[in-house]
């Protein structure tokens, strides 16, 4: 897609060896849009893992989205700890990661257990799989929770080890769905996409330009029919 190819890296696309951090606030359709950018690589090895969902709920939720065979759908019931899925991870060598998510995997392998604090469990998580995207010059996307008011739930020491850190935020009062870098070692971190889902597995994403455009020429049109209803 040419709008994401520009917007995620001054190269073009995503970059091979890349740790990507992608936070966002519920309801903005994170799973969703990660799993149909899979979708638009059918050549590639791509995985989504859950931590929190079995297999059949994932390919339930994300089956009808992405839909060719080089994708591949691992659940809590396939891979039971995060270190089955690293050794996984190390075994396949898919190009794409994407690990949903952070606290989710640190809560149920590490802190509930005892034998980690959350903050050091998600600071391991997160260099393990580091070292895994730059030793295999494939590509994670670790998916992360966020507060109510859109700031990363958890210690700043993370956003240290990741390449990119990408916000998915979708405002509740106005519906606006927007793409943006907390971080971006790759390109112009100032960059914002908007996004509107349109379908299941379908996504419109505009630059701020188009949004800008898209967005006077409701208003115009509203205020014409506006003038219309009163003569």
């Amino acid at each position: 897609n040419e709008r994401i190819n520009n917007w995620v890296t001054s190269e073009g696309g995503f970059c091979r060896g890349t740790n990507i951090f992608w936070t966002g606030t519920p309801g903005a359709g994170k799973s969703t849009l990660l799993a149909t950018l899979l979708n638009s690589v059918p050549d590639e090895h791509t995985v989504f893992y859950s931590r929190e969902m079995t297999l059949s709920q994932l390919k339930q939720q994300l089956g009808d989205v992405v839909n060719h065979v080089n994708a591949e759908f691992i659940g809590q019931d396939n891979c039971q700890t995060f270190k089955d899925f690293i050794t996984y991870l190390w075994e396949s060598k898919p190009s794409i990661a994407v690990v949903d998510s952070l606290q989710a995997i640190a809560e149920i392998d590490y802190h509930s257990t005892g034998t980690e604090s959350l903050d050091a469990a998600c600071l391991m998580i997160a260099s393990e799989l580091k070292k895994w995207a730059e030793q295999t010059n494939n590509i994670v996307i670790l998916i992360g929770q966020v507060n109510k008011d859109g700031s990363f739930a958890g210690k700043n020491t993370i956003m240290h080890l990741i390449d990119i850190h990408v916000q998915q935020l979708k405002n509740e009062k106005t519906d606006i769905c927007s793409l943006s870098f907390g971080k971006n070692r790759k390109g112009d971190s100032k960059k914002i996409l908007y996004y509107e889902f349109v379908g299941k597995g379908q996504i419109v994403l505009y630059t701020e330009q188009e949004w800008a455009d898209k967005n006077l020429s409701k208003q115009a049109v509203s205020f014409l029919d506006a003038i219309e209803q009163v003569i």
